[in-house]
């Protein structure tokens, strides 16, 4: 399975989201708009853009390693190597976390067209969202059954197959992914 995470594309993922919103936008804004690319992505290529661990955090699916990109722009407790840390403080402006601003465009030669579309997919879906309307339209199955694991064990790992359940082509996906 394609999970390669890269901080540069992931960097690069977040300025192009932020470009699309003005500029700006809360860390919940850009985490929900990058699960649902993601998920979006997972259902068309059968794999997920971002290389991400999705986990269930309360508020909603958050991609681990983005999530700590975006906390070390705004000077939060992270778990990044420093020199992401350092990435994150010159590419995007925490100062008003947990709002974030881009301090730079995207380098969206780092995005390829198919995730860009998604990710262009996933702004149009969840821009005119109010937090609490993002929050439950992002709490589907995957987010359901994680949770519910995290009460017995605490795990709240979100594992892409969990995640392909939840598409509308679910079959397909999972068949592509035992198959990789």
């Amino acid at each position: 399975m394609r999970e390669s995470f890269s901080h540069e594309t992931a960097f690069a993922a977040i300025l192009y989201v932020l470009r699309a919103r003005g500029g700006s936008a809360t860390i919940h804004d850009l985490l929900k708009a990058m699960y649902f690319a993601d998920k979006e992505h997972l259902s068309k290529f059968g794999w997920m853009a971002s290389g991400d661990k999705y986990c269930a955090m309360t508020f909603g699916p958050v991609g681990s390693r983005t999530y700590d990109l975006l906390k070390a722009a705004g000077a939060q407790r992270n778990f990044a190597a420093p020199k992401y840390v350092l990435m994150a403080r010159r590419l995007l402006d925490g100062s008003n976390y947990p709002s974030i601003a881009s301090a730079e465009e995207p380098n969206s030669e780092l995005l390829s067209p198919a995730f860009r579309e998604c990710l262009d997919a996933a702004i149009a879906a969840t821009s005119s969202l109010t937090f609490k309307e993002r929050t439950d339209k992002s709490h589907d199955a995957a987010w359901d059954r994680a949770r519910a694991r995290w009460q017995d064990d605490g795990d709240m790992e979100m594992p892409i197959e969990s995640i392909a359940t939840t598409l509308p082509n679910a079959n397909e996906v999972l068949e592509h992914i035992a198959a990789e």
